[in-house]
């Protein structure tokens, strides 16, 4: 029996994303295992105008413009801080987005209702980002 609660998303969906970046021929950003492209339909679900040979499950429900801004944001090499009200997705969304672009979604930052935006944006050790992304 595993010691994990719940699966986190890029071992739940390995298959999926493996397929994914198997069939994935789109331009890449620099460290993204799938494109913006197939990381936008990882995410929010195929459609049957996308061609593909099999379904792909929408697993985040909401704005979908939301999504494609998150994306771009995080594609033009930008931080991505998301902010709302609790029970609103946005911890599901940053796994999903973890997961389909590194395959590594156990380092996103999170904080709570009494995190302040000011402590997450200024408490960075810049010198280790720059170094270590």
């Amino acid at each position: 029996m595993s010691d994990l609660l719940r699966a986190p998303a890029e071992i739940k969906y390995a298959e999926e994303l493996d397929w994914l970046e198997s069939i994935d021929d789109n331009p890449k950003p620099f460290s993204w295992r799938l494109s913006p492209k197939m990381v936008r339909l990882f995410i929010l679900g195929s459609e049957r105008a996308d061609g593909l040979d099999r379904d792909v499950t929408q697993k985040w429900f909401g704005d979908r413009s939301f999504v494609e801004r998150s994306i771009v944001t995080l594609a033009s090499d930008r931080g991505l801080l998301l902010i709302g009200d609790p029970g609103t997705g946005k911890s599901w969304l940053a796994e999903l987005l973890s997961a389909a672009i590194s395959r590594n979604s156990t380092q996103v930052v999170q904080g709570t209702a009494g995190t302040t935006e000011d402590q997450i944006k200024y408490s960075w050790n810049v010198s280790m980002v720059i170094a270590k992304g």
